[in-house]
């Protein structure tokens, strides 16, 4: 449930929503430069939604857009904008609008939050970039400085879901780059804390926000506003002080079980993307999550079973070394060269057992609990297969086959594993 707006009095509500940038959207003057921009970002909508890099979950898109009209209240809406909330397929946690309206999340950052404020939070800072013409100004100040766009740049990032399109367009430098400059960042920050206070959400609540998405779990090569540590320390610090005068008219109540089952589906949604994008200790992190939040779903377990198959020799949690390295070397390292080096040592090989020895027994409980659930057989074979234990793998593929749908995308590659074991059996 969403919790219910509190009204304040007026003369706080007054203080809060009569600031100098939101709300005054008649002071902008649509140029030549703006419109082709707003066509353009038209049609990156209509690709993402064809293109599927859209999520399709039409009651999660509910809550999200209930939140945002929480938040908007009465307000209307700034000419060419109407405001629609998508959630994108991207496990990195990563939040944009389109000067359009448009609003995308990706599943990442809803797996990254914790509470409906800490959603809130994000979703009014960008309806305040919105509201504010910040990425139509931005877009004037960069064309003006003839600085090139970073998009070529972006290509060599191994995410999976940043469609070709997206890269290519002006969009892409305040997409994926590092914000709109400290000034737009700040009003974004101070005009979304006050649409937060006016809608009856905790404001400090933004903080904690900021504060979930510096997990630094992964070594990421691209670091934008949501994933960068030191920016990120920096908005939380400002976050605070500027949160500090507002009233808090309902403290964050919302809890992790009100608001897991709203997005629980995205979260598993982001973590198989996790595990395709080489992030198994983001992958565990989230997937532990769903256990402890409901462990009679067995196929949360599987895929927590799966993420400590996939950590394979690698710790859960980075060394510090790992994190200070350079952000530019994972790429140069293949998964087979990366394991195989951790293998190279005792710990290495300390590890792996013991993050198999995890995965086996998970894998075993959700068939406990499900014997019919085809993808706990699919990973439990993987697993044998992994520790040379042929004729267990073959009956748990055997099993996964039976029980997997006939158009599973999965099906080829279990058959072709299977007939790799009977072969080297026949040998």
């Amino acid at each position: 449930m969403i919790l219910k707006s509190v009204p304040l009095g007026a003369a706080v509500l007054n203080c809060l929503l009569l600031t100098p940038t939101y709300g005054n959207p008649r002071d902008f003057q649509f140029k030549s430069i703006d419109l082709r921009l707003l066509g353009e970002v038209n049609a990156l909508d209509r690709h993402l939604e064809e293109g599927g890099s859209v999520y399709p979950d039409r009651e999660l898109t509910a809550y999200l857009q209930a939140i945002v009209q929480r938040l908007l209240g009465s307000r209307p809406s700034p000419e060419y904008v109407e405001y629609r909330v998508r959630v994108l397929r991207d496990p990195t946690p990563q939040a944009f609008g389109f000067p359009n309206g448009s609003i995308y999340l990706s599943t990442g950052m809803l797996a990254a939050l914790r509470t409906e404020a800490q959603l809130a939070s994000i979703l009014g800072r960008e309806i305040a970039h919105v509201a504010g013409r910040h990425q139509y100004l931005h877009h004037r100040e960069v064309r003006k400085q003839a600085i090139i766009a970073t998009a070529l740049s972006l290509a060599a990032v191994p995410l999976i879901t940043i469609p070709p399109l997206l890269l290519q367009s002006a969009a892409a430098r305040w997409i994926y780059g590092g914000g709109y400059g400290e000034k737009m960042e700040s009003e974004a920050d101070r005009d979304g804390l006050a649409l937060m206070a006016a809608a009856g959400y905790d404001p400090q609540s933004a903080a904690r926000a900021f504060q979930r998405l510096d997990e630094r779990l992964e070594i990421e090569p691209l670091a934008t506003l949501y994933q960068d540590h030191d920016k990120i320390q920096q908005r939380v610090t400002e976050l605070r002080k500027l949160a500090a005068p507002l009233p808090s008219p309902v403290p964050d109540a919302g809890t992790e079980d009100d608001y897991l089952p709203h997005v629980a589906d995205a979260v598993c949604d982001s973590i198989g993307a996790d595990l395709e994008s080489r992030r198994p200790r983001t992958a565990l992190a989230r997937a532990n999550r769903l256990v402890m939040w409901n462990p009679r779903r067995p196929e949360y377990r599987v895929l927590l079973a799966d993420a400590f198959r996939e950590l394979g020799a690698k710790s859960s949690q980075p060394p510090r070394i790992e994190l200070a390295s350079d952000r530019q070397r994972l790429p140069r390292m293949t998964q087979q060269e990366e394991q195989a080096k951790l293998l190279s040592k005792p710990a290495g090989v300390e590890m792996q057992k013991a993050n198999q020895a995890a995965a086996g027994k998970l894998y075993l409980e959700a068939i406990a609990q499900q014997p019919s659930l085809a993808a706990a057989h699919r990973g439990l074979g993987m697993l044998y297969q992994e520790q040379s234990k042929n004729a267990d793998a073959a009956r748990e593929f055997r099993r996964y086959l039976e029980l997997a749908p006939a158009d599973a995308l999965d099906r080829l590659r279990i058959q072709r594993r299977l007939d790799q074991l009977s072969a080297a059996k026949e040998r």
